[in-house]
């Protein structure tokens, strides 16, 4: 076997395992595994398999290692601690097929990095591989609709990725740059053990985070009376129990299970939530029936003014696609709405001026998360039928 073909091989199995990435990455994103504690474990298995194999060699060159401790240091977490970490945290905003594309042009990074620095020459064969490599990716993203190219808008993920793919080229121009001397699994080792480190307090900080529960203070003209302490309110489509009234402002419990399950998590001092009372019994029903019990939470991926009315699209997990029917009734932020339209892992609403003037819908704008809560006697039904 020639070096030239072990190389295209462990290039090809590099780009299959690199794809396997992703997938793991966004199905993490649906089971909401944090980022951080993502890599971590990653690299820790990877730790744990490696370092019997490897450690005296690591103890046989602690000269080596100590002498360019700062090249590997800066390899280990720009490989190790902050590209995949990046790369599973945008995953959160952007699709696999997205992210996958982005990276695949990472080579067109690390070539101008290396040129910059005068690493290596680039070549001819280098140039056309190159052009066919960003003409497949235009090519895919486009399908031959090259005007595509010219409305095509990035998210807050695909800048993320953007991050990543500066971070890895990095890494990748100083395997050439800085050579270690170290065998290959040993320098693995290495860089690990060390990227490790960097990310540990950052994991148990993301750890701590996740299980903390919080107090939302609201000031809102809808009256409330002491002995409505302890009674239901829908807050942007949660049902939240009262727990205190003080000075104007009323006050609810937010649980690790509810900052986890809803946008409460992503809201900021000064933003607006819709608020509506408990319905009591033999009062007028318009709309749907609403709970107050989140489904799922959903990003906004287009905002379309049409004369007075909006047109708002939004992006869900595909595991949510069963629940999503056309002209059916949907709870947005506690908002009893119709769906116009259905895409694959996207619905769009309509909303009137009226909706608009007594919601937070009207200051909703791309990348926001919203509540959603699907039609209950819809979820009753798909439950018989499994």
């Amino acid at each position: 076997m020639s070096a030239n073909f072990k190389a295209y091989l462990m290039l090809t199995l590099c780009a299959f395992f690199w794809s396997g990435n992703f997938i793991v990455g966004k199905f993490a994103t649906l089971y909401e595994v944090p980022p951080l504690t993502l890599n971590f474990f990653r690299w820790l298995i990877v730790w744990i398999i490696l370092i019997p194999f490897t450690f005296k060699d690591i103890f046989l060159n602690i000269k080596i290692i100590k002498e360019k401790f700062c090249s590997i240091l800066l390899m280990s977490i720009t490989s190790i601690s902050i590209f995949n970490s990046v790369v599973y945290y945008s995953l959160n905003f952007t699709q696999v097929l997205n992210g996958a594309l982005m990276i695949s042009t990472i080579p067109v990074l690390i070539i101008f990095i290396s040129f910059i620095f005068r690493v290596e020459k680039i070549n001819l064969n280098q140039v056309l591989g190159l052009i066919l490599s960003i003409t497949g990716v235009i090519i895919i993203i486009t399908q031959l609709e090259f005007s595509r190219l010219i409305h095509l808008d990035l998210n807050k993920g695909d800048i993320w990725l953007l991050v990543a793919m500066l971070s890895w080229a990095i890494y990748s121009t100083m395997l050439k740059t800085h050579k270690t001397g170290l065998n290959y699994l040993t320098f693995i080792s290495v860089i690990v053990t060390l990227g490790l480190i960097f990310l540990l307090p950052q994991f148990l900080f993301e750890f701590k985070k996740s299980n903390i529960s919080a107090q939302l203070d609201l000031k809102t003209p809808l009256k409330f009376k002491k002995s409505e302490i302890g009674s239901s309110v829908s807050c942007n489509g949660t049902c939240l129990t009262l727990t205190k009234i003080k000075n104007g402002i009323i006050s609810f419990y937010l649980s690790k299970e509810t900052l986890k399950k809803t946008n409460f998590n992503y809201i900021k001092i000064g933003d607006r939530i819709n608020l509506e009372k408990s319905l009591e019994y033999g009062n007028k029903v318009s709309g749907h029936y609403v709970q107050g019990h989140v489904d799922a939470i959903a990003r906004i991926i287009r905002v379309k003014k049409l004369d007075k009315n909006w047109e708002i699209e939004f992006l869900i997990s595909n595991l949510y696609q069963k629940n999503l029917i056309e002209k059916g009734s949907i709870a947005i932020n506690g908002v009893s709405l119709t769906i116009a339209s259905l895409k694959k892992n996207k619905f769009i609403i309509s909303v009137i001026p009226h909706t608009l003037k007594l919601t937070n819908l009207y200051n909703l704008k791309k990348n926001d998360f919203v509540n959603v809560e699907f039609d209950i006697f819809g979820k009753y039904i798909l439950n018989i039928q499994k």
